[in-house]
């Protein structure tokens, strides 16, 4: 049985210009570049950070905007509610 593993990463950060925001552009550059096959990569963005991201995602990797009044925000911080998670099916 050939299966993929799927690895979503929380990229859902407000100042894509702190050290963190290059961080991401860095993973999401490096993944799409690799060869690896038995492995899928979804970047989570807030839906109006995702032009900074879009160049940097291709190959084995995908991007999914989340409009950001989708976030809930409780105690340990945000989740993504049920019609989020919908869209990352």
């Amino acid at each position: 049985m050939n299966r993929k593993l799927r690895i979503a990463v929380d990229c859902r950060i407000e100042d894509s210009q702190q050290g963190v925001g290059t961080a991401v552009l860095a993973l999401a550059k490096a993944l799409s570049d690799s060869n690896i096959e038995d492995q899928e990569y979804t970047f989570i963005v807030r839906e109006d950070m995702r032009d900074w991201l879009a160049p940097y995602v291709y190959g084995p990797c995908r991007l999914v905007g989340i409009p950001v009044s989708t976030f809930l925000h409780g105690k340990g911080g945000s989740s993504l509610d049920h019609s989020a998670q919908t869209s990352l099916a």
